[in-house]
């Protein structure tokens, strides 16, 4: 069995709900998406989630690292 390393914590010993005070969040890749909301509003549903102020820098960054996705941010999967 291998590990999970975040910052020097093994994520294995750290309980799920600490996890989201850390930074890490978890955003499906199927389609187990909120289907009211636009690709964009899943993605900021967790910062929104934990009061961040950040949320559109944090998509901002995501539109870098994977820029096919702000294609599809006005898309509701309902």
């Amino acid at each position: 069995m291998g590990s999970l390393r975040f910052n020097g914590d093994d994520l294995m010993r750290v309980p799920a709900y600490r996890r989201p005070h850390m930074g890490i969040g978890y955003m499906p890749e199927d389609r187990r998406l909120i289907g009211a909301l636009s690709v964009e509003d899943n993605i900021l549903l967790p910062a929104w989630a934990r009061g961040l102020d950040d949320g559109h820098g944090r998509l901002s960054s995501i539109y870098q690292l994977l820029p096919d996705v702000r294609e599809l941010a006005g898309r509701i999967n309902a």
